[in-house]
């Protein structure tokens, strides 16, 4: 009888195809999954955030009357920390100086575009470590601001703003305390205009990546530049 098969060359060629599809396929579900991860924690930590400057003043009257808040000394900006923000969000490990690694603050980040970001490993007063892992740290620079990072899987690469980083302002800000996000106020086109130096494009240094992803509903859309 004839029967009739597939070449062995019919049968690669199948297989090629199938795996090219499947390596398509695994990208994209990866990176969903990375982008749907990234929001979770980044949404969880900025809600704690919030939320603790918020209880504090509560309990220690308007931020305004908060001392030492532009002392750049690091254990006078550890000393507030633990006064007027640790107590009021859960985390699992603070850290300052002088252990800063056991927090997950890596020696270097980065900004979108590649280039080196101002924060490093040097200029970080402080940090804590959520339950999920995620690190947050506190700089200080020299227009005497206090500047919140949130670094959603710690240490781990690639520490590079809008991806694994993103930058938060609280506590002192423009010579008054308050609680601000980076880029606040500012339209969706302006947030992502390649023109501006903290735009959330990858031409730029990515600094306002929370807050499109604030405005978009905590999410990230097709457009962001992952």
């Amino acid at each position: 009888m004839d029967k009739k098969a597939f070449t062995l060359a019919e049968v690669l060629i199948t297989l090629g195809i199938i795996g090219v599809v499947a390596a398509l396929t695994m990208s994209s579900l990866i990176a969903k999954h990375q982008k749907k991860q990234t929001v979770v924690r980044l949404k969880k930590a900025y809600s704690l955030q919030a939320q603790a400057y918020i209880m504090s003043e509560v309990e220690n009257a308007s931020a305004d009357g908060w001392p030492n808040l532009n002392d750049p000394n690091p254990a006078v900006i550890f000393a507030n920390l633990n006064q007027y923000f640790f107590p009021y969000f859960k985390t699992i490990k603070t850290c300052s100086t002088t252990n800063l690694k056991e927090c997950g603050v890596a020696e270097r980040y980065y900004a979108l575009n590649g280039g080196p970001a101002y924060a490093s490993s040097s200029n970080v007063r402080a940090a804590a470590v959520l339950a999920d892992g995620t690190t947050i740290f506190y700089t200080f620079n020299d227009v005497n601001r206090i500047t919140t990072h949130i670094d959603v899987n710690g240490s781990a690469p690639p520490n590079r703003h809008g991806r694994d980083v993103f930058r938060i302002q609280d506590f002192y800000y423009n010579g008054r305390s308050g609680y601000y996000v980076a880029g606040q106020g500012l339209a969706r086109e302006e947030l992502m205009s390649g023109a501006a130096q903290y735009a959330c494009n990858k031409s730029q240094e990515g600094y306002h990546c929370a807050t499109l992803i604030m405005q978009d509903g905590w999410q990230i859309k097709d457009d962001y530049p992952w």
